[in-house]
């Protein structure tokens, strides 16, 4: 199977540096003149699917790219962005030293997804669709860290903090192609 990850265009809250979380944030303008020339490139892959988290600004992202390739979009939960709690729809700069320490340690009274949760449902994902779709050349439109914990599974099979912390995240619209 060849799978296509990409992160989703950029939002304004991206530019300001808000915590997105489940929140229903949309592409800029320059997120969706950015995500059509992505599409452009993406047009003779011969992509047979697009799996999209189904929040707005990957839904949003996965219909642009979709005018150019024109196949079936499925919504899937387990790429959908982590669960960040009480952090957010926060500006990062509002949050206090306490908070970042919190934050960074993903706590469940905080109302977060632990990252080994997010990997464990990326997992599932990711075997799934190895089963059900072998020989197809596959999209999935994500999130940053989805796409992180993504990379993670398809190159090293198991979580650890250690190269989660040495990964590079994915950038709005980066596509990475993995062969599996």
């Amino acid at each position: 199977m060849k799978l296509f990850v990409m992160r989703h265009g950029e939002t304004g809250w991206n530019k300001i540096n808000r915590t997105q979380g489940e929140f229903k944030s949309r592409l800029k303008k320059e997120g969706k003149e950015q995500t059509k020339l992505v599409a452009e490139k993406l047009k003779n892959e011969k992509i047979d699917l697009i799996i999209s988290s189904p929040l707005f600004r990957t839904m949003q992202t996965s219909n642009i790219i979709n005018n150019k390739i024109n196949t079936k979009i499925i919504k899937d939960k387990r790429v959908a962005e982590i669960g960040q709690g009480i952090y957010a729809g926060r500006f990062k700069s509002s949050y206090t030293e306490e908070e970042l320490k919190r934050k960074k340690l993903r706590l469940k009274e905080d109302g977060c997804e632990s990252l080994q949760e997010v990997f464990e449902r990326v997992k599932s994902f990711v075997n799934e669709i190895k089963n059900n779709f072998p020989d197809k050349t596959i999209l999935v439109v994500t999130h940053s860290i989805i796409g992180t914990l993504l990379d993670i599974y398809i190159n090293y099979g198991k979580f650890d903090n250690n190269i989660y912390n040495q990964s590079s995240t994915f950038l709005n619209l980066e596509v990475r192609l993995y062969n599996i």
